[in-house]
């Protein structure tokens, strides 16, 4: 092809694979990306524990919010305006990175990894989709999977971008009205008191006030090195490419803003809500008590099945609410299966060695039901382990930030830096994740820090100090910078 006529035929196809989505409104914009990485800790992960360990839990709510907080304020319109005032063609991170240190190497390590990452959080989450609906539909977790990742597959391929970004959105804010709803239903019926003497009566470790105290974890004070695990968990959002895909997404610079602003509020009322919520589950449960191992959708019917009985209404609500819940978790799976194959496709290059239009997306088609069968019999193989497998892909994410971050903020990053950085966050979180150094323990066990943590701080600091030694000066590139800094003003 030359290359109007291949420009044409990448943009121009509305419902197919490889189309470049680059006209979602503010509201959009927030539900497709920020709502994607919060929604898999508030929705699946984090509930159960916050039941079982109280407020303490919730220092990892507050990291999220604050690391999407920052990535909207700091990150994602710098990274339009280096697109839009460079002329340079980037339609997602991998483009940035290539286009800033013209390097392939770079782009495609971050793209291999970001990939990876992906697919370990779209297995897990099909795992656990797949547990959720085989015991609800009494149906073989085979079936299950099979069906959703047929579904996932359809609708990348034949639903245009903006319809399911539209989807998303409004089921994600009918999720969060819905859960707000409960939380009113609650102490609707019961009075405070009723509720106080509750949480007395399960006896609590360390009592009541103990279990809501936001300085404690299952009964005992929490050190400075968990707080800033927990707080760390934030930095998972700024070594994923969500957020920083969203800013070559919007419409026009007007739309990014909406969706920067939507982005933080939707994060926070979704956080503030989804940990209410959790905490009062104690409530909703006596007398029975809720462990970790128990699946948020079991949580969440026991809640109201709870006071369906109190007050005697019928129990079609609880059908209801698994159904919009199961919508929300099934949107958050095909978010991030798409971007895995956004990745995917980012990566290989053969659409420009082919020129049978024809063939190019018959390979698209065949690559899309290779890899999703990939994922769906690994989903199946790790279904009892899904929780661990998103929290190490998470900790790597966390381990890759600091790069991600330094390449868009700070003129100096060389490239030098980025790769040492980038190695150096990947070397240090599997060291301190899985290798015994102590006593037979883990470096994050016995220091109660976690490695993504850990990573992201030394990974910080060797790209700065590699930068600062290998950076050369570029007058163009400095110029450039400039203009973006008085654009964010």
């Amino acid at each position: 092809y030359d290359k109007v006529e291949w420009n044409e035929y990448k943009f121009g196809r509305e419902k197919m694979i490889r189309k470049k989505q680059d006209d979602l409104n503010g509201m959009q914009l927030a539900g497709n990306n920020s709502m994607a990485e919060v929604l898999l800790w508030a929705l699946i992960l984090l509930p159960p524990v916050i039941a079982v360990n109280g407020a303490g839990v919730c220092f990892i709510h507050i990291g999220l919010f604050a690391g999407i907080t920052f990535a909207c304020l700091f990150l994602v319109k710098r990274l339009r305006s280096y697109r839009d005032i460079s002329g340079k063609q980037i339609s997602d991170m991998g483009d940035f990175l290539y286009a800033r240190y013209s390097s392939f190497i770079i782009k495609e390590m971050f793209m291999c990894v970001w990939l990876i990452l992906t697919g370990m959080i779209t297995m897990g989450l099909l795992s656990y989709i797949g547990k959720y609906l085989s015991g609800a539909t009494k149906q073989h977790m085979i079936v299950v999977v099979c069906v959703v990742s047929l579904f996932c597959a359809c609708s990348m391929c034949f639903i245009s971008r903006r319809i399911r970004s539209t989807v998303r959105n409004i089921i994600y804010t009918l999720m969060v009205v819905m859960f707000l709803v409960l939380v009113i239903w609650l102490f609707a019926v019961n009075t405070p008191a009723e509720i106080l003497d509750t949480y007395g009566k399960v006896h609590l470790s360390g009592g009541t006030s103990t279990y809501l105290n936001i300085l404690y974890y299952d009964g005992r004070s929490i050190g400075v090195p968990h707080i800033i695990s927990m707080l760390g968990m934030g930095l998972g959002c700024l070594g994923l490419p969500f957020l920083f895909h969203g800013a070559m997404e919007a419409r026009d610079v007007r739309s990014l803003d909406r969706g920067r602003v939507l982005s933080i509020i939707y994060t926070g009322i979704a956080v503030v809500i989804l940990s209410v919520w959790a905490l009062l589950n104690v409530v909703s449960m006596y007398p029975l008590k809720a462990s970790e191992d128990i699946e948020m959708g079991k949580l969440l019917d026991i809640y109201i099945t709870s006071l369906c009985y109190k007050e005697e209404y019928p129990l079609f609500f609880r059908y209801i609410a698994g159904g919009l819940f199961l919508c929300a978790v099934i949107c958050l799976l095909e978010r991030i299966y798409t971007m895995m194959f956004d990745l995917l496709f980012g990566m290989v290059g053969y659409e420009k060695k082919i020129r049978s239009k024809t063939l190019i997306t018959g390979i698209d088609l065949m690559a899309a039901l290779f890899f999703t069968g990939f994922i769906a019999v690994m989903s199946i193989i790790i279904q009892n382990n899904y929780r661990e497998i998103l929290y190490i892909a998470w900790d790597y994410s966390a381990a890759i930030a600091a790069v991600c971050i330094l390449s868009i903020l700070w003129r100096e990053t060389s490239k030098a830096g980025i790769i040492s950085g980038f190695f150096t966050g990947l070397a240090v979180c599997t060291i301190w994740r899985f290798i015994p150094l102590l006593e037979n323990q883990t470096l994050a066990n016995a220091t109660e820090l976690g490695s993504g943590v850990a990573a992201f701080i030394i990974s910080l600091a060797v790209t700065v100090i590699v930068s600062m030694f290998t950076h050369k000066a570029d007058e163009a590139e400095n110029k450039l910078f400039e203009q973006i800094k008085l654009e964010q003003k």
